[in-house]
């Protein structure tokens, strides 16, 4: 097969133009003869290309699958699908069964995605694992101290920015954090509640992740902005799982993203962009908005599910919404 860039997305696999005679296989003329001609070539397209190319990151996963080598081919073949779902989307699938049928379907693909993402991820962490205490000569502050300088940082970094630290803050204050918290609650069922909803917990790994954000090396953003198309990790999630809905509204979506980095990362695909367009005010409520759901389902889905895991999910956001994607 022709590389991915190559390949006619609207056509059968290995047709070049729609008049073009081709042998199809027996499910595809089967599929043409039950579904017609779109939802035949979106499957026949899944059984050519997508399922080979994503056969070895199928549950369960090993960790050893994530090296470098096969992290930049996964990113490519999401960049090549995410071209892939806008021509079946717009062109191929018209009717609301069929677009059904292709979301569930690209839902299962996700959750693989997401699992190699996960896998990724912990290699990751284990490759940059801080120093044992007794070899960290690090200045340390002590507590007091730490959250004086979080909270000065906090000033300089809203001032620096051009946002309303008090806009954002009244959003943790308690009627409209309850309120959230209301509508947020609905999509989560029986799922864990780790630590329970606290106001000034929520705020604690906001503030701790922007300082950590700030702080972080040039190496530690290597890992997930140093591969050639490194952006289809996150737009890819973006595109398929948010959908430029509502928060609340697709959160039962986010059950397919399975590590804090890119949690974040497909929430600040475009957040730049999007929030530049809103008067000051409104820009720094929709930042602690999605802080909140970024930090609850980091808390309550995700297997980590510590307050470490949501500040690096925060912080992911933070740097990632540097590049404004």
């Amino acid at each position: 097969m022709p590389p991915a860039e190559n390949l006619n997305f609207a056509l059968f696999p290995g047709q070049t133009h729609p008049s073009q005679p081709i042998s199809l296989s027996a499910q595809a003329t089967s599929d043409l003869h039950q579904y017609g001609r779109g939802r035949a070539i979106v499957n026949e397209w899944f059984r050519i290309w997508i399922e080979p190319a994503t056969q070895d990151i199928s549950p369960p996963l090993a960790h050893s699958i994530a090296t470098p080598a096969r992290t930049a081919e996964l990113l490519l073949f999401m960049e090549h699908f995410l071209r892939f779902r806008t021509i079946a989307l717009r062109d191929l699938l018209t009717t609301p069964p069929d677009i059904a049928y292709f979301l569930s379907r690209e839902m299962a693909l996700l959750d693989w995605l997401g699992r190699y993402w996960e896998a990724f991820q912990q290699r990751m962490c284990e490759a940059t694992l801080p120093l044992p205490r007794a070899l960290d000569t690090s200045v340390k502050l002590c507590p007091k101290t730490e959250s004086e300088h979080r909270n000065r940082f906090v000033v300089e970094w809203f001032s620096s920015n051009g946002l309303d630290l008090r806009a954002t803050q009244s959003i943790f204050e308690r009627d409209a954090f309850q309120e959230l918290k209301r509508r947020i609650a609905l999509h989560y069922g029986n799922d864990r509640a780790v630590g329970g909803w606290d106001k000034r917990r929520y705020w604690a790994i906001f503030s701790t992740a922007l300082k950590r954000s700030s702080e972080q090396s040039d190496k530690q953003l290597e890992y997930f902005v140093g591969f050639d198309g490194w952006q289809s990790r996150f737009t890819l999630f973006n595109t398929a799982l948010l959908r430029g809905a509502p928060l609340d509204a697709m959160l039962a979506s986010l059950r397919c993203i399975h590590d804090p980095v890119t949690l974040g990362g497909a929430f600040a695909v475009g957040a730049v962009h999007k929030s530049s367009r809103l008067p000051k005010e409104e820009r720094s409520k929709w930042l602690g908005r999605t802080m909140i759901f970024i930090i609850n389902h980091a808390l309550r889905a995700l297997s980590q599910g510590s307050d470490a895991c949501a500040e690096e999910a925060v912080a992911a956001f933070l740097a990632i919404s540097r590049y404004n994607l």
